[in-house]
């Protein structure tokens, strides 16, 4: 007996129900004017005077920016991080948006698109609304840290424009026009060009765009080859997926053209290869925005310092003078955790190697030891390159960055020369600033990155409530102003807790209400996912679900849709000569597992930098660039087990 399946059900329906165009809109408006209140209502939380490799760092190169100076005099810490957000902070001065609105808006832009780039999947504007809903309030949104004046508070918009227009373009692959893959790329452009320039670390996102590229341009090169063979007696030419097909010429084709009706001529269409070609360029435009963004950096600070680079401190000389260095207290020390160079090794360092012994004295200063040593140990911890290059900076050894650029080359050098001559022991030299890594750290990174695992499924540390702003009030006043924003102001009578009025009471008990949800929902929607991409994966190999559907319904769930114009035509279910594997549905499944995999990369560089540098425990801000990719992976995988269909190509 053949099993059949209803094709309506009520998941299925909602998935591509319309509301009519106002309702539609006013319900976004809404949720708009929602989130941004709960914007409005939060407050920034300043530390002037104790962040100045962080959110102070920023502040002042936004300052510098607006009065023209680019990102300001050079110094230990100037280039030493990616200057994005100073850009974006100097941008919202000059217009005069308030930073916490402003960045809300940019995320907000960010859902939006993301609602749009998955219009294959989510048809209907029903759930496209609830799909910008899901992506909007999520609780990550409003943590405390994006209550800084610091990167991370928009670093997760720009991987949600990434992650959706990669998943967005792949979904278009099949169209016949190109206008929304061109949308989709430029989207994706977008975000990876932003995530470079915002945090050193957006290097990772590379491996999520490496992977998307190599994968589209397989399927755009080699996807909907059709072969010759027969349908019930019939030919079937060989079709290619740059090729669409009129209803009346897939249905003759197919078998179902009334008896004596003509098939429609095909459609005109630029010829296969062109249209193949068009998609590969496309593919390509995210890397050519990602190099113009980089280009246009480097050339800023090339006219500013004299050094044509992004970072000082992950290009150029010294990241080979650092990476000299930790090899030579590895092998002179051995292995200390969270401790790259030894003050033992130090002390063998400053003996032998010349250029480094006029920085002995700047080590021992207070702002050196304060800022990146251990009170109980003294030695120097993970960040052990800021202390460096300060100590070089108070020493007079990098006043410019050419100058800077000469000296740490200098330090390179004379360690190989010390090593040459066996005055230093040394083992293989990393040139990177990167954290060693070793096998018994394996464990360690293994358990953090499951702890980090929870700490997204549970939407920990994401309190809205903003934290009273710590230093001079002179001095949180001035940046505040800078940043057109407010502190929060005010305690409780009688206690050490801040003061929130009525409206921002009502609203921070919406929000936990909301992360309540959240983690609830996030589990089975995981669950679901999980379910939906590996269904994907069988259901590509055997083509359709024959077994599963009714022979009425099979060709509604087939890659050869009469709704998807410019998909490659091939056999139904069993013919001889037909497709054995599905290809939308197999980029499908390959685009689920690819989400699902740049969110636990994130979860274990997170992990790796927490056990071999940090120390400070699990800190949501450096897994938010993780949370976009476990959202879309939650909401497609869900919609496309639900769907029971392979995404079909929209206008």
């Amino acid at each position: 007996m053949t099993r059949t399946l209803r094709a309506g059900g009520f998941a299925r329906r909602f998935l591509d129900k319309q509301l009519g165009r106002l309702p539609f809109w006013l319900l976004v408006a809404g949720l708009v004017l929602v989130r941004l209140l709960i914007a409005a209502c939060q407050r920034v939380y300043l530390t002037p005077e104790g962040a100045p490799l962080d959110d102070m760092l920023m502040v002042r190169a936004a300052q510098s920016l607006v009065e023209g100076g680019w990102l300001g005099g050079y110094g230990a810490f100037a280039i030493a991080k990616h200057m994005g957000f100073a850009l974006w902070l100097a941008g919202l001065h000059t217009l005069g948006l308030p930073l916490l609105v402003a960045n809300t808006a940019l995320w907000l832009a960010a859902a939006g698109f993301a609602a749009w780039a998955l219009r294959p999947v989510f048809r209907g504007n029903l759930s496209r609304l609830v799909l910008f809903a899901f992506l909007a309030f999520q609780p990550f949104s409003w943590a405390p840290f994006t209550l800084r004046a610091y990167r991370d508070a928009i670093f997760p918009a720009f991987c949600l424009v990434l992650f959706a227009g990669v998943a967005g373009f792949a979904l278009r692959i099949g169209q016949t026009k190109l206008r929304g893959g061109v949308l989709c790329a430029v989207g994706a452009g977008l975000g990876l060009a932003g995530g470079w320039l915002l945090r050193e670390d957006g290097a990772v996102l590379l491996v999520f765009a490496g992977c998307a590229l190599a994968v589209t341009l397989l399927f755009v090169l080699f996807s909907g080859r059709g072969r010759k063979g027969t349908n019930g007696g019939r030919p079937i030419a060989p079709q290619n997926m740059a090729q669409p097909f009129s209803d009346a010429s897939a249905r003759a084709v197919e078998g179902t053209l009334p008896q004596g009706a003509a098939p429609a001529p095909p459609a005109a269409v630029k010829p296969a290869a062109s249209r193949k070609l068009a998609r590969s360029l496309l593919a390509l435009l995210p890397f050519a925005m990602l190099a113009a963004g980089v280009l246009g950096f480097s050339v800023a600070n090339s006219a500013h310092y004299g050094v044509f680079m992004v970072s000082d401190l992950s290009s150029g000389s010294f990241p080979q003078a650092y990476g000299a260095l930790a090899a030579v207290s590895r092998a002179e020390s051995g292995d200390v955790q969270r401790v790259p160079v030894t003050r033992a090794a130090l002390g063998k360092l400053l003996a032998e190697v010349p250029s480094l012994a006029p920085l002995q004295d700047a080590l021992a200063t207070g702002p050196v030891l304060n800022g990146f040593a251990s009170k109980e140990t003294g030695e120097y911890g993970g960040s052990f390159y800021y202390a460096l290059r300060l100590a070089a900076q108070l020493a007079g050894k990098t006043p410019d960055a050419q100058t800077a650029q000469a000296y740490w080359q200098t330090v390179a050098d004379e360690v190989a020369l010390a090593v040459d001559e066996g005055r230093l022991q040394s083992e293989s030299i990393s040139a990177s600033v990167l954290p060693h890594f070793t096998g018994d750290l394996l464990g360690p990174t293994v358990a953090e990155t499951g702890s980090g695992f929870l700490a997204v499924m549970t939407f920990a540390d994401t309190d809205p409530r903003p934290a009273e702003s710590v230093g001079e009030a002179d001095a949180i006043d001035a940046v505040a102003a800078f940043l057109h924003s407010q502190p929060q102001r005010g305690y409780v009578a009688g206690t050490d807790e801040p003061y929130y009025n009525t409206l921002q009471k009502a609203v921070f008990l919406l929000c936990d209400i909301l992360t309540w949800v959240y983690r609830i929902a996030i589990w089975p929607l995981f669950v679901l996912a999980l379910v939906g991409m590996v269904r994907l994966f069988i259901t590509a190999r055997r083509g359709p679900e024959s077994g599963d559907l009714n022979p009425k319904n099979s060709d509604k769930y087939h890659i050869i849709s009469k709704t998807a114009p410019g998909e490659p035509l091939g056999a139904k279910p069993g013919a001889p000569g037909g497709q054995r594997v599905n290809p939308m549905r197999l980029l499908a499944a390959i685009m689920l597992l690819g989400l699902l995999l740049s969110f636990l990369l994130r979860l274990v560089v997170a992990g790796v930098m927490e056990v071999a540098a940090f120390g400070i425990g699990t800190y949501v801000m450096y897994l938010a660039g993780g949370v976009p990719a476990l959202l879309l992976f939650c909401a497609l995988g869900s919609a496309l087990l639900v769907k029971r269909e392979t995404p079909q190509a929209v206008k």
